[in-house]
C-alpha cells in the first residue's frame, strides 16, 4: 500500500466515523480547532505535498494515523477542512513549532525519547582501583 493510498483510507475512515457521529447536533458556536486536529492536518499535509522527500512523507503518515486514532478514539467530530487552514495559518512563518509539539506526543506515546539525557543524572564513574602486578621471586 503505498503512502498515498494509505491516507486516502484513514481520511476514508475518518469521514464515515464523522457520518456515524452526525446524528448529535453540532455545537450553537463553531469550538476552536484542537491540536489533535491540528496535528492531523499537518500530517495530512506533509504526506500529500509533492515538494517532500519519502522521509517527510512517511513521517507525515505516521502522524496521520497516530492523530486519527487519537480523534476516534475521543469519538470527536473533526472539520478537517477548519483544521487545515488553521494549520496554514499557524505555519506560515515555518511549521517547527506545530511540527515539533505533533512530534513529541506522538514520540512519547511510542516510548520513544528524543531528547538527550541530562547530565546531571549520570551517575560518575566508579573510582578506580588498581590491584598491584605480583613481584617477582
Amino acid at each position: 500500500m503505498s503512502v498515498r493510498t494509505g491516507t486516502a483510507a484513514a481520511l476514508l475512515l475518518l469521514v464515515l466515523g464523522q457520518a456515524a457521529l452526525a446524528q448529535t447536533p453540532p455545537p450553537a458556536s463553531p469550538e476552536p480547532v484542537n491540536k489533535d486536529a491540528k496535528c492531523l492536518a499537518l500530517g495530512v499535509a506533509m504526506n500529500t505535498s509533492a515538494n517532500n522527500d519519502d522521509r517527510t512523507r512517511a513521517a507525515g503518515n505516521l502522524l496521520t494515523y497516530f492523530y486519527l486514532g487519537r480523534i476516534s478514539a475521543a469519538g470527536k467530530q473533526v472539520d478537517l477542512d477548519r483544521a487545515l487552514e488553521a494549520v496554514r495559518t499557524e505555519t506560515r512563518n515555518g511549521a517547527g513549532p506545530l511540527r515539533d509539539d505533533c512530534s513529541a506526543l506522538f514520540t512519547a506515546a511510542q516510548g520513544l525519547t528524543v531528547a538527550r539525557p541530562d547530565p546531571a543524572d549520570t551517575p560518575a564513574p566508579a573510582p578506580s582501583r588498581t590491584i598491584p602486578a605480583p613481584s617477582a621471586p
